[in-house]
């Protein structure tokens, strides 16, 4: 990412302040995979606007949470695809339902799984959901 313009550099700080908050909220969900990609994001994001120490401490944070075994063996493409079908439907059915916290965890939870797969805009069309109906809340 580019460093940004004067005119944009408090939408941005604003935007790093969003991922690094969904980060930590991640983390604490035991989402470590959904984690890492959202510190990684936050390091390009405080490099945009030119904060070199937050660019390092969320590259690190980011590494070290790359390096942490996995709690369970990754399944294979089928099942997640088959788990994300099932969240799909959860999803659709609290939003309907009016659940929006549940829609939320349902949305995040099928991101980490797109990360798993490698599906990288799959994952953050589902983050930026979850990020919608967290304003929401």
């Amino acid at each position: 990412m580019a460093k940004v313009a004067e005119d944009e550099l408090e939408e941005t700080k604003v935007k790093l302040a969003i991922t690094v908050k969904n980060a930590r909220d991640a983390l604490k969900t035991g989402k470590m995979i959904l984690a890492k990609e959202l510190y990684e994001k936050s390091s390009i994001i405080a490099g945009s606007i030119g904060d070199k120490d937050a660019k390092l401490r969320y590259k690190q944070k980011a590494e070290e949470l790359g390096a942490r075994k996995p709690k369970r063996k990754v399944m294979n493409e089928g099942i997640l695809r088959k788990n994300i079908a099932e969240l799909m439907q959860k999803a659709e059915k609290a939003i309907q339902k009016r659940k929006f916290a549940i829609t939320k965890d349902h949305y995040e939870a099928i991101s980490e799984l797109f990360i798993l797969l490698g599906e990288d805009d799959a994952a953050n069309e589902f983050l930026e959901k979850a990020n919608s109906l967290r304003r929401l809340i």
